[in-house]
């Protein structure tokens, strides 16, 4: 029996907990919009917005080589990882620890052009 309780204990400790929409709502202490939802994504549509400006050129361009190109196939230019491995004749391993890096680079250098279009905390 022991075993038994340790093995289900440990499997609920491995499983993510799940919320429904209405629990994670009374979390947040905010609620999804119903309508226009789209609207809050317009920022990434349209380009003309303010979001690819000379900051994130300029955050791309201080990127190294291998994470900007990584960053350009896969984000910019929507290829798969397959493809952009390829493509940068690299192992899938590889392009992905790319990846984690220049995004985790680019989000550090452009926090405070974010903060300046009134993204982020709230």
């Amino acid at each position: 029996m022991y075993s038994i309780f340790v093995n289900r204990y440990r499997k609920r400790r491995r499983q993510p907990t799940t919320l429904s929409i209405d629990e994670l709502e009374a979390e947040r202490g905010q609620s999804m919009p119903a309508k226009g939802w789209g609207s809050h994504f317009e920022i990434l549509q349209n380009p003309a917005l303010g979001w690819a400006g000379p900051e994130v050129d300029g955050a791309l361009q201080r990127l190294p080589e291998e994470f900007r190109g990584a960053i350009l196939l896969v984000d910019v230019g929507e290829l798969t990882y397959e493809e952009a491995s390829r493509a940068l004749d690299c192992p899938l391993g590889t392009l992905r620890s790319r990846l984690f890096r220049a995004r985790k680079l680019l989000f550090s250098s452009l926090q405070a052009h974010a903060a300046k279009l009134g993204y982020g905390k709230r």
